[in-house]
């Protein structure tokens, strides 16, 4: 994932233009961590992303969020595990609740990053056909990476 920094809210990106592409600031105002209960990996994420923010100043501009690709575990806390481990790190994930990956995220993110091949296959069959060009290249790259 490229550095984020205050250079990088300086506009919004055009309709289907890929906000990671291009070379220089990239606008990144929202971010969405997708694995597939939303109970552990994907919570994590947006944890430590949440902490980093808040550290280097960003937390009130860039949003922040997590779901997953199953809907079976919407409404839960993270799993316990998952809090305890986070925890020893001096990351709080207690406030957080599972929730189900929905269609208007595709719009409302800037980024969408899958937790691995799997997650970003389900994403693919999720998006609608219009949101998808700028979501892939960076979905591929993560679950590559």
């Amino acid at each position: 994932m490229p550095t984020i920094g205050r250079d990088h809210l300086d506009r919004k990106p055009r309709r289907g233009e890929n906000p990671l592409s291009q070379r220089g600031p990239r606008p990144l105002r929202s971010i969405l961590f997708v694995c597939l209960g939303n109970i552990c990996r994907s919570p994590t994420a947006e944890g430590l992303m949440l902490n980093h923010l808040a550290a280097a100043g960003l937390a009130n501009r860039i949003r922040v969020d997590s779901a997953g690709t199953g809907g079976w575990h919407a409404g839960e806390p993270p799993d316990r595990r998952t809090i305890a481990a986070a925890r020893k790190h001096g990351v709080d994930l207690m406030p957080l609740r599972a929730r189900q990956v929905r269609t208007a995220d595709f719009s409302d993110f800037d980024l969408i990053v899958g937790m691995d091949r799997q997650n970003v296959a389900d994403l693919r069959r999720l998006a609608p056909k219009a949101s998808w060009t700028s979501c892939a290249p960076e979905m591929d790259q993560a679950a590559s990476g």
